[in-house]
Protein backbone atom coordinates (compact mmCIF):
# COMPACT_ATOMS: atom_id res chain seq x y z
CA UNK A 1 0.00 0.00 0.00
CA UNK A 2 1.48 3.31 -1.12
CA UNK A 3 0.20 5.44 2.30
CA UNK A 4 1.54 9.06 0.41
CA UNK A 5 -2.29 8.74 -1.76
CA UNK A 6 -4.15 8.46 1.95
CA UNK A 7 -4.82 12.01 2.98
CA UNK A 8 -5.29 12.19 6.74
CA UNK A 9 -8.20 13.47 7.95
CA UNK A 10 -8.78 17.10 5.87
CA UNK A 11 -11.43 18.98 7.08
CA UNK A 12 -9.39 21.25 10.07
CA UNK A 13 -8.20 18.60 11.98
CA UNK A 14 -4.42 18.33 13.12
CA UNK A 15 -2.48 15.25 14.15
CA UNK A 16 -2.06 15.14 17.86
CA UNK A 17 1.53 14.20 18.63
CA UNK A 18 0.92 11.06 21.59
CA UNK A 19 0.35 8.51 21.78
CA UNK A 20 2.40 7.41 18.38
CA UNK A 21 3.18 4.13 19.38
CA UNK A 22 1.12 1.06 21.01
CA UNK A 23 3.48 1.25 24.14
CA UNK A 24 2.49 5.12 25.03
CA UNK A 25 -0.92 4.32 25.80
CA UNK A 26 -1.63 4.82 29.28
CA UNK A 27 -3.79 2.08 31.27
CA UNK A 28 -6.98 3.65 33.15
CA UNK A 29 -5.17 2.12 36.78
CA UNK A 30 -2.76 1.96 37.91
CA UNK A 31 -1.28 4.90 37.09
CA UNK A 32 2.02 5.10 35.47
CA UNK A 33 1.63 2.19 33.49
CA UNK A 34 1.38 1.61 29.54
CA UNK A 35 0.21 -1.23 27.25
CA UNK A 36 2.84 -3.77 26.36
CA UNK A 37 3.42 -3.96 23.30
CA UNK A 38 0.72 -5.59 20.99
CA UNK A 39 -0.54 -8.03 20.83
CA UNK A 40 -0.47 -8.47 24.71
CA UNK A 41 -2.72 -5.58 25.48
CA UNK A 42 -5.71 -6.16 27.93
CA UNK A 43 -6.00 -3.67 30.19
CA UNK A 44 -8.15 -0.62 29.31
CA UNK A 45 -6.23 2.50 28.21
CA UNK A 46 -7.61 5.47 27.19
CA UNK A 47 -7.44 7.72 24.00
CA UNK A 48 -8.72 11.28 23.95
CA UNK A 49 -8.13 14.20 21.95
CA UNK A 50 -9.70 17.78 21.46
CA UNK A 51 -12.36 18.23 19.08
CA UNK A 52 -10.30 18.79 16.11
CA UNK A 53 -7.42 16.31 16.53
CA UNK A 54 -6.81 12.92 15.34
CA UNK A 55 -4.47 10.47 16.64
CA UNK A 56 -2.68 7.32 15.06
CA UNK A 57 -1.40 4.48 17.44
CA UNK A 58 1.27 2.40 15.72
CA UNK A 59 2.12 -1.06 16.13
CA UNK A 60 3.44 -4.33 14.82
CA UNK A 61 2.20 -7.81 14.21
CA UNK A 62 4.52 -10.28 15.70
CA UNK A 63 6.37 -12.74 12.71
CA UNK A 64 5.40 -15.95 14.66
CA UNK A 65 1.88 -16.44 13.80
CA UNK A 66 1.07 -19.37 16.20
CA UNK A 67 2.55 -17.28 19.38
CA UNK A 68 0.57 -14.32 18.36
CA UNK A 69 -2.43 -16.77 18.56
CA UNK A 70 -1.67 -17.82 21.90
CA UNK A 71 -1.31 -14.18 23.17
CA UNK A 72 -3.84 -12.27 21.79
CA UNK A 73 -7.13 -15.47 22.18
CA UNK A 74 -10.06 -12.88 21.22
CA UNK A 75 -8.67 -10.90 19.20
CA UNK A 76 -10.38 -8.08 19.20
CA UNK A 77 -10.09 -4.30 19.68
CA UNK A 78 -12.55 -2.88 21.46
CA UNK A 79 -13.56 0.63 23.13
CA UNK A 80 -16.48 2.03 24.98
CA UNK A 81 -17.42 5.43 27.64
CA UNK A 82 -14.13 6.88 29.07
CA UNK A 83 -14.23 7.95 32.66
CA UNK A 84 -11.47 9.33 32.53
CA UNK A 85 -10.28 12.40 30.82
CA UNK A 86 -14.05 12.34 29.62
CA UNK A 87 -16.47 10.59 27.50
CA UNK A 88 -16.92 10.89 23.77
CA UNK A 89 -20.64 10.85 21.99
CA UNK A 90 -20.09 7.24 21.23
CA UNK A 91 -21.95 8.03 17.77
CA UNK A 92 -19.23 10.65 16.61
CA UNK A 93 -16.12 8.54 17.14
CA UNK A 94 -14.59 6.84 14.04
CA UNK A 95 -11.83 4.44 14.42
CA UNK A 96 -9.86 2.57 11.89
CA UNK A 97 -6.78 -0.21 11.15
CA UNK A 98 -4.49 0.14 8.52
CA UNK A 99 -1.39 0.28 6.96
CA UNK A 100 -1.46 3.91 6.96
CA UNK A 101 -1.21 6.25 9.29
CA UNK A 102 -4.88 8.57 9.59
CA UNK A 103 -6.24 6.73 7.28
CA UNK A 104 -10.15 7.53 7.59
CA UNK A 105 -11.19 6.42 4.16
CA UNK A 106 -14.56 4.97 4.29
CA UNK A 107 -14.92 1.96 2.13
CA UNK A 108 -17.40 0.90 -0.20
CA UNK A 109 -20.31 -1.62 1.50
CA UNK A 110 -19.82 -5.80 1.05
CA UNK A 111 -16.21 -5.33 -1.29
CA UNK A 112 -13.31 -6.92 0.06
CA UNK A 113 -10.04 -5.18 0.27
CA UNK A 114 -7.87 -4.78 -2.81
CA UNK A 115 -4.37 -6.61 -3.08
CA UNK A 116 -2.70 -3.37 -3.28
CA UNK A 117 -4.70 -1.78 0.15
CA UNK A 118 -5.46 -4.74 2.11
CA UNK A 119 -7.10 -3.19 5.36
CA UNK A 120 -9.10 -1.17 2.90
CA UNK A 121 -13.08 -2.73 3.62
CA UNK A 122 -15.76 -2.08 6.16
CA UNK A 123 -14.08 -4.72 8.67
CA UNK A 124 -11.47 -2.69 9.53
CA UNK A 125 -13.53 0.54 10.00
CA UNK A 126 -15.81 1.06 12.90
CA UNK A 127 -18.35 3.21 10.61
CA UNK A 128 -20.86 0.50 9.19
CA UNK A 129 -23.62 1.31 6.43
CA UNK A 130 -26.00 -1.10 4.67
CA UNK A 131 -26.16 -0.56 1.50
CA UNK A 132 -26.55 3.34 1.39
CA UNK A 133 -27.70 3.79 4.78
CA UNK A 134 -25.99 4.36 7.21
CA UNK A 135 -25.94 2.15 10.89
CA UNK A 136 -23.67 3.90 12.93
CA UNK A 137 -20.59 3.14 14.50
CA UNK A 138 -19.13 -0.29 15.83
CA UNK A 139 -17.30 -0.04 19.42
CA UNK A 140 -15.34 -3.30 18.17
CA UNK A 141 -12.96 -4.19 15.67
CA UNK A 142 -12.37 -8.00 15.72
CA UNK A 143 -9.62 -9.17 13.59
CA UNK A 144 -7.92 -12.35 11.90
CA UNK A 145 -4.26 -13.19 11.71
CA UNK A 146 -4.09 -13.54 7.51
CA UNK A 147 -2.15 -13.04 4.55
CA UNK A 148 -5.25 -12.39 2.23
CA UNK A 149 -6.69 -8.84 1.86
CA UNK A 150 -9.59 -8.45 4.08
CA UNK A 151 -13.11 -9.77 3.04
CA UNK A 152 -15.93 -7.62 3.97
CA UNK A 153 -16.62 -9.20 7.02
CA UNK A 154 -13.49 -10.12 8.37
CA UNK A 155 -10.48 -7.54 9.40
CA UNK A 156 -7.05 -9.71 8.37
CA UNK A 157 -3.56 -8.72 9.91
CA UNK A 158 -0.27 -10.13 8.90
CA UNK A 159 2.16 -11.17 10.70
CA UNK A 160 5.41 -9.41 11.12
CA UNK A 161 3.39 -6.23 9.34
CA UNK A 162 2.90 -2.33 10.43
CA UNK A 163 -0.26 -0.96 11.23
CA UNK A 164 -2.26 2.12 12.74
CA UNK A 165 -4.94 2.71 14.82
CA UNK A 166 -6.20 5.71 13.69
CA UNK A 167 -8.90 7.49 16.34
CA UNK A 168 -10.78 10.69 15.41
CA UNK A 169 -14.13 12.41 16.88
CA UNK A 170 -16.35 12.56 13.88
CA UNK A 171 -19.12 11.25 12.23
CA UNK A 172 -19.84 10.33 9.03
CA UNK A 173 -21.88 10.94 5.97
CA UNK A 174 -21.94 10.43 2.71
CA UNK A 175 -18.85 8.56 2.60
CA UNK A 176 -16.62 11.05 4.65
CA UNK A 177 -15.77 12.54 8.08
CA UNK A 178 -17.36 15.20 9.44
CA UNK A 179 -15.70 18.88 9.96
CA UNK A 180 -14.66 19.13 14.09
CA UNK A 181 -17.53 19.86 16.09
CA UNK A 182 -18.19 19.30 19.97
CA UNK A 183 -18.60 15.92 21.02
CA UNK A 184 -17.81 15.13 24.56
CA UNK A 185 -20.86 14.11 26.41
CA UNK A 186 -19.63 17.17 28.80
CA UNK A 187 -19.57 20.60 26.61
CA UNK A 188 -16.72 22.40 29.27
CA UNK A 189 -14.28 19.86 28.47
CA UNK A 190 -11.76 20.40 26.03
CA UNK A 191 -10.43 16.76 25.90
CA UNK A 192 -12.79 13.51 25.48
CA UNK A 193 -12.28 10.24 24.21
CA UNK A 194 -12.64 6.19 25.12
CA UNK A 195 -11.43 3.87 27.42
CA UNK A 196 -10.21 1.15 24.64
CA UNK A 197 -9.02 -2.33 25.24
CA UNK A 198 -6.41 -4.55 22.37
CA UNK A 199 -6.28 -8.25 23.21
Amino acid sequence: MDCSTVTPASLGYVRRGTPTVFEEVAYLTPAGFFWNPFPVGGALGRIATKNDEWISVKFTTPEDAAAWAAAAPSKTISWGESQVDGEATMAKVYITLSECMGDFRVPPVDVAAPANDPTFSQACKSFRRTGASPVGPRSDLPYQISTEPSSATACHLAPGKTYYINFVRSGVVNDTILPPSPTCINPDLEFCGVQMRVE
